[in-house]
């Protein structure tokens, strides 16, 4: 059996790329030539211009895009929709996830994953403490989605294999959250 290792195949990926990076000749400077003729004389020009732009337009990059994971990390506020107008929160830490609804019986704690290559976007909580003791040890999958400020979730009941196919999908229940 062949055993492979992702920092292995890592470092030799970059050894090798170092290596041709290295090995590799620089390209002579770019040259431009400029004949002038006048009455009397020619005169000839050679200039040498560098290869690689100095202009601050060509050498900023765009600010890098935060993932799904670093952007849900904090505290978030909202209601369930369809439900009681009382505040639920929502707390993020890491991996771990606790969520409190407006009845105090109404509770779940886990961590979680994200699947971000999902058409709609998923989590999967697994939980680790609840108010209903059946659903402890059990997966929920959820689908969720980040726009303009406001975190939606929908989320079917714990030990559902499914996640919900949309929001408002029935027997999914549904957040609206923002940051606090």
């Amino acid at each position: 059996m062949k055993s492979s290792s992702k920092p292995a195949n890592l470092l030799l990926a970059a050894s090798l790329t170092a290596l041709a990076a290295c090995s590799t000749p620089p390209e002579p400077p770019a040259v431009s030539t400029r004949t002038v003729t006048t009455t009397t004389k020619t005169v000839t020009t050679t200039t040498s211009k560098p290869l690689v732009s100095t202009s601050t337009a060509d050498t900023a990059k765009p600010a890098p895009t935060k993932s799904d994971f670093d952007t849900i990390q904090g505290t978030w506020k909202g209601v369930e929709v369809g439900g009681s107008e009382d505040t639920a929160v929502l707390t993020i830490s890491g991996h771990d996830l606790e969520c409190r609804g407006a009845n105090p019986n109404d509770w779940y704690k886990g961590t979680f994953t994200l699947r971000e290559d999902t058409t709609p976007r998923q989590c999967v909580l697994a939980i680790t403490g609840c108010a209903a003791p059946d659903y402890i040890g059990k997966t929920c999958l959820a689908i969720y989605q980040i726009a303009d400020g406001t975190l939606t979730m929908a989320g079917n009941e714990p030990g559902n294999p499914n996640p919900p196919p949309a929001f408002g999908a029935e027997g999914a229940r549904t957040f609206k959250f923002k940051l606090r």
